[in-house]
């Protein structure tokens, strides 16, 4: 279901922006308008090239690490060490790609 609403929400965007890309055409800022959005989807690429080589390095680093000291650790201690990566990579998104997790519960 929620495949169905996104796909709908991706399709009146392009068809919106296909629309503004015919307005700004007729305007005569066709190139100009296409390369404020080229530089803009270059920016979004590379926030989440940035945010991925830091969330798989620290990925690679947590399991060795896991590997290595987790079987001398109690399991409560594993618990609060290990714990500590998915805190990181939720600081390290809301650093990078501005998207801020909020988890509710225990």
């Amino acid at each position: 279901m929620i495949s169905i609403f996104i796909l709908l929400v991706s399709s009146i965007a392009i068809i919106f922006l296909l629309l503004k890309l015919v307005k700004v055409k007729q305007q005569g800022r066709l190139l100009q308008t296409l390369r404020d959005l080229l530089i803009i989807m270059l920016a979004i690429v590379m926030t989440a090239v940035i945010f991925y080589i830091g969330y798989l390095g620290s990925g690679v680093l947590a399991s060795f690490a896991a590997c290595t000291i987790g079987p001398f650790l109690s399991l409560n201690n594993r618990l609060k060490i290990f714990s500590l990566w998915p805190r990181f990579t939720n600081w390290f998104l809301s650093l990078t790609c501005g998207i801020e997790v909020i988890i509710e519960g225990k």
